[in-house]
């Protein structure tokens, strides 16, 4: 999952495909709100329970608004927050690639081991 905010957009996304749009907001709103869902979208668990419903819940409950130093201090970890992500998975991508050739697997097992991880 994850969240973008364009041109006071807001989205969030399923698997890359939008499952919210048409959400326009203020900059300083969007950016504060965009914060907040893609803690969410990092951090939401799905279960075979799981509804819909209960995902546009959770994303209706953020903050619209907070004080500026707050609103700040929470867009900024965010950021780290999804700057450490990435990084993760660049390390994990690299991690997997040494470990494919260490043992010498061909592109048929890499993708069968790939397909298991759910990386495709």
């Amino acid at each position: 999952m994850d969240a973008s905010f364009e041109r006071g957009e807001l989205r969030f996304f399923i698997d890359g495909v939008p499952a919210i749009e048409r959400v326009f907001v203020d900059d300083a709103e969007g950016a504060f709100i965009l914060a907040q869902w893609k803690v969410i979208a990092s951090t939401f668990t799905i279960t075979e329970k799981t509804t819909g419903k209960k995902l546009a819940e959770t994303l209706r409950r953020v903050a619209p608004a907070a004080p500026e130093p707050l609103r700040s201090q929470v867009i900024a970890l965010v950021e780290t927050l999804t700057n450490t992500e990435r990084d993760t998975a660049t390390a994990e991508a690299e991690m997997n690639r040494r470990l494919y050739v260490l043992y010498g697997l061909t592109p048929a097992e890499i993708a069968l081991v790939e397909r298991g991880l759910g990386i495709y």
